[in-house]
């Protein structure tokens, strides 16, 4: 066997089915792609159920998918080796109550509760403590160190969990505006995100080959470049009042922007990754991606919700902030990282 099959064999699910990087490029491209399509119909499903029951009915409509999701992931055609690590159930507790307690922090600070802000704040201090005190203790820690140690990883951490802080950030806050400033109903409000919506539908595609090109840096840093622009647009239009055509602007730059960026952090994870670490790596990666999301919207929320009336349009310059901080550090990093990659 070559090396570069023992290497696949080691390296997890992904390394296995496509060892080429070409070829591993372009099937991530084509899952995201499939979950572009999913993020262009949610909105506009989900504008449609709440405007015919009530917002409950996005919850509910949660429950036939997860039976469906569960049905296919358990049937015979998934199939994934278990692994030789174990989980340390403690610390993965820890982890999540440091993010539900500062969120819980974040969401209080919004409706000027200082004590309850306090209290959540000291909570997720406490968690963030015993989390650290675990980690060094224990023989299977959740942050995996050779993983976080492979060159630029941290960095293209902190890339993804930017782009879900853009994203649903977003997503959370011009719902409203639409709904209050323009009038628009639940399902016209969800349609007036197609804009944004759609090109992670098609994009990733051209996103895979461009990456299977040029290698998956420069996709990444000018998706974050095209994130932070949008969401300039979108300050810009919320602090000026300007009609929806400025709106649409800002969702279509952030639509391609995530299309670009989220492909592109994928392949650069796995390919960066340790042997044997690719798929502590994605799952490192979809974690920090969901921090950023649950973020996003406590942040946004809480700074729109504290600063009065001009707090929209604040809070929409955050992800601007944050996209292009991640996109400087991400550029200066994928030099050196991108001479190490095979």
């Amino acid at each position: 066997m070559s090396g570069a099959g023992r290497r696949a064999r080691r390296s997890g699910l992904i390394g296995r089915l496509y060892p080429v990087p070409a070829e591993r490029a372009r099937a991530i491209a084509v899952w995201a792609a499939v979950s572009g399509c999913a993020m262009a119909f949610g909105p506009v499903v989900g504008g449609v159920l709440v405007g015919l029951d009530g917002w409950r009915a996005v919850f509910w409509v949660n429950v036939p998918l997860a039976v469906v999701v569960l049905a296919l992931t358990v049937g015979p055609s998934l199939r994934c080796p278990r692994g030789e690590r174990r989980v340390d159930w403690w610390g993965q507790a820890a982890a999540c109550a440091v993010l539900a307690l500062l969120t819980d922090a974040l969401i209080a600070l919004g409706s000027t509760a200082w004590a309850h802000a306090g209290w959540s704040a000291a909570g997720a201090l406490v968690a963030g403590v015993a989390f650290v005190v675990r980690e060094r203790r224990s023989p299977a820690p959740v942050l995996q160190a050779s993983v976080l140690r492979a060159p630029g990883m941290r960095t293209m951490l902190l890339a993804g969990a930017a782009v879900n802080f853009a994203m649903l950030g977003v997503l959370f806050l011009l719902p409203l505006l639409l709904q209050q400033t323009l009038h628009l109903s639940p399902a016209l409000a969800g349609a007036a995100f197609l804009p944004m919506t759609l090109p992670p539908g098609f994009n990733p595609l051209l996103t895979g080959r461009l990456v299977a090109k040029v290698g998956p840096w420069k996709p990444a840093t000018g998706g974050l470049a095209l994130l932070s622009v949008g969401s300039l647009v979108f300050a810009v239009a919320v602090w000026a009042g300007s009609p929806y055509p400025l709106l649409a602007a800002g969702l279509l730059c952030a639509g391609f922007g995530v299309s670009f960026a989220l492909p592109a952090l994928v392949t650069a994870v796995v390919a960066t990754a340790p042997e044997r670490g690719m798929g502590a790596a994605g799952g490192l990666l979809n974690s920090a991606r969901q921090v950023g999301a649950t973020l996003g919207v406590a942040v946004m929320g809480a700074f729109a919700g504290a600063a009065g009336g001009g707090g929209v349009a604040l809070a929409m310059l955050l992800p601007t902030v944050a996209c292009a901080a991640a996109g400087t550090a991400l550029f200066r990093r994928s030099r050196g990282v991108a001479e190490r990659q095979p």
